[in-house]
C-alpha cells in the first residue's frame, strides 16, 4: 500500500510541472510496455506454452471494443486534446492488482517464496502506480478522483492476498496465469493506444520523452533480472 501511495503521489507532484508532467506519462509508456512484454507474458507462457496467445488477444480485444466502440472516445488517439480514458483501463488495471495479491498470498503459504514475492510485489508496485496516476492525469482526471483510485489499487493487493489466505488451499497458478495473460493484453492496449502516442506526439521535448520512455523499459528489465 506504501508502494502504491509512493508511485501516485510522485506523479501528482508532477501534474503542474509541464514538462515533468509529459515526462513522466512517457516514462508510463514504457513501464507498461516492458511490464506486459518482459514480465507478465514470459511468466504466463512458462505455465500456459501455446495457450498464452489466446488470453493476451481477449485482454487487448476486450478493451479495443469498450474504449472504441462500447464508450464515449470523441477522437482517435493524439489528434486532439480530448481523449477520454473510460472505466475499461481501471477494469484491468484491477484484474492486474487482484491476480498480483493472489501471488502474494500464495507465496505467503509457501514459506520459501513469501517474501521473494512480496519484494518484488513492493518493487514493482511504484512504477505501476505511477504509470496509472500519470495516465489519469494525462486524461484529466480530477485529483479528489485519483486519490480514491490511488486508494482502491492500494487495498486490491491486501485483498486478493487475503482471498488465498482465507481459502483452504492456494489459488490454482493455471487460473493465476490465465488472468496474468489476460492483464497482459490490456497492458499492452493501455500502453500502445494510451501512453505511446504522448512519446512521439509534438516536437516538445520529443527526444527527451523517448529517453524517459526508454527509461521505463530499463527500470522494469532491471525489476526483471533482480526478480
Amino acid at each position: 500500500m506504501i508502494a502504491a501511495w509512493v508511485g501516485g503521489l510522485i506523479a501528482l507532484f508532477f501534474r503542474n510541472k509541464t514538462t515533468g508532467f509529459h515526462l513522466m506519462v512517457s516514462f508510463g509508456a514504457g513501464v507498461l510496455l516492458s511490464t506486459a512484454l518482459l514480465h507478465m507474458f514470459p511468466e504466463a507462457a512458462e505455465f500456459l506454452k501455446e495457450k498464452a496467445g489466446l488470453p493476451i488477444l481477449l485482454g487487448f480485444l476486450l478493451l479495443y471494443l469498450l474504449e472504441k466502440f462500447m464508450m464515449t472516445h470523441p477522437c482517435p488517439s493524439g489528434e486532439c486534446q480530448i481523449h477520454h480514458l473510460d472505466v475499461g483501463a481501471l477494469f484491468g488495471l484491477s484484474i492486474h492488482s487482484i491476480t498480483t495479491g493472489l501471488a502474494l498470498g500464495s507465496g505467503i503459504k509457501i514459506p520459501q517464496l513469501g517474501i521473494v514475492v512480496f519484494l518484488a510485489i513492493f518493487l514493482h508496485k511504484i512504477p505501476e502506480t505511477l504509470s496509472l496516476t500519470a495516465l489519469l492525469l494525462k486524461e484529466h482526471w480530477k485529483t479528489k478522483n485519483i486519490l480514491w483510485i490511488i486508494l482502491a489499487f492500494s487495498l486490491l493487493v491486501p485483498i486478493g492476498a487475503l482471498i488465498v489466505l482465507m481459502s483452504s488451499s492456494v489459488i490454482s497458478i493455471s487460473l493465476m496465469n490465465y488472468l496474468i495473460a489476460f492483464s497482459a493484453g490490456i497492458f499492452l492496449y493501455i500502453a500502445i493506444d494510451d501512453l505511446m502516442p504522448e512519446v512521439h506526439h509534438g516536437t516538445y521535448l520529443r527526444k527527451t520523452k523517448l529517453m524517459f520512455f526508454f527509461l521505463g523499459i530499463g527500470v522494469m528489465f532491471w525489476l526483471k533480472n533482480l526478480h
